[in-house]
């Protein structure tokens, strides 16, 4: 994708779900689609192909899985409380960490670019996210 301005528009009227939501995982920006059918974004050259996801459900709960963590400006950014582990795609534990604040922020500096897998362990429950580090 080169750099500029984009809109993505989505038509809603032939899906049948109660949950649709856009997750922007560079800004953490979640849009409900059902409310809000089109989102502009700025990308540049170095956009990483995981930036979208998209979440659906039949009906809506609380269960629904949401991005937790997401890179923005050199920043790894957690939404969560738990020991927070970070490997990298050969499976080495590079960062550990406990996290007692709900929104933290952490410096990607030291990464190297590349793919990362973040997980977020608070008792039983357990949340693991990939991120992309530019």
């Amino acid at each position: 994708m080169k750099h500029g301005t984009y809109t993505l528009t989505f038509d809603t009227e032939a899906i049948e779900c109660d949950y649709l939501h856009l997750i922007d995982n560079a800004t953490g920006i979640d849009i409900d689609l059902y409310q809000t059918p089109r989102y502009t974004f700025n990308s540049s050259d170095c956009n990483y192909a995981t930036r979208f996801k998209i979440v659906f459900a039949e009906e809506a709960t609380n269960d629904i899985v949401e991005s937790f963590a997401y890179v923005s400006n050199g920043q790894l950014m957690i939404n969560g409380t738990g020991t927070l582990q970070v490997f990298d795609v050969l499976g080495r534990q590079i960062l550990t960490k406990n996290l007692s604040t709900v929104n933290c922020q952490l410096s990607t500096a030291n990464f190297p670019s590349g793919v990362y897998v973040v997980r977020l362990c608070n008792g039983n429950d357990v949340k693991t996210q990939k991120i992309v580090v530019e």
